[in-house]
């Protein structure tokens, strides 16, 4: 996972997590942040969780006002 977050070359296909952090630090700082994740994350396994939402819109139908439930 690391290696896809910080890959040694740009990558061509979108931006890496690394390569997107690093537009908006200097490059010692985005050189410390990938040292800090690498000692700190690299050969261990951690609980992981992902947030998931289900969201469903519809379209009001024409010559009515948009109704907000909740």
């Amino acid at each position: 996972l690391l290696d896809r977050w910080f890959p040694p070359r740009p990558t061509a296909e979108r931006k890496a997590y690394g390569e997107r952090v690093a537009e908006s630090l200097s490059s010692e700082e985005a050189s410390l942040l990938r040292a800090t994740f690498l000692s700190h994350l690299r050969d261990r396994t951690l609980p992981w969780e992902t947030p998931v939402a289900f969201l469903r819109a519809r379209r009001p139908a024409e010559g009515t006002r948009p109704q907000v439930d909740g």
